[in-house]
């Protein structure tokens, strides 16, 4: 998910919709992109740097351990939270931050 600096007004911008699944390339059999990313996301640039803060959602197939039978799960990350220095004048490419917590949901950290 790629922000474009120069099209963010400084109130900042809000950004929702959906992009390919950016866990394609962690797939294997138990685990699999089952749709699109969905975001709704709030993003600005202050201090040098780019916030970002909203929701996720990422459906995705799994395989229960119990019965081997897939299912369907969507990993929602209802607290996405990103601040980041800016390295360049046109984008950030926020998939980093987003695989990060899609790994890394808040129901396994607690």
């Amino acid at each position: 998910m790629k922000v474009h600096l120069k099209q963010i007004p400084s109130q900042g911008l809000h950004l929702s919709g959906e992009e390919d699944c950016p866990i394609q390339e962690l797939a294997s059999e138990e685990i699999r992109c089952a749709g699109p990313l969905h975001y709704d996301i709030d993003v600005g640039v202050a201090n040098g740097g780019l916030w970002a803060n909203g929701s996720l959602s990422q459906p995705v197939e799994l395989r229960c351990v119990s019965c081997l039978q897939k299912f369907v799960h969507e990993i929602r990350v209802p607290a996405f939270a990103v601040h980041t220095e800016l390295h360049g004048p046109e984008t950030v490419d926020l998939t980093p931050f987003v695989l990060a917590r899609l790994s890394f949901p808040d129901f396994l950290l607690s």
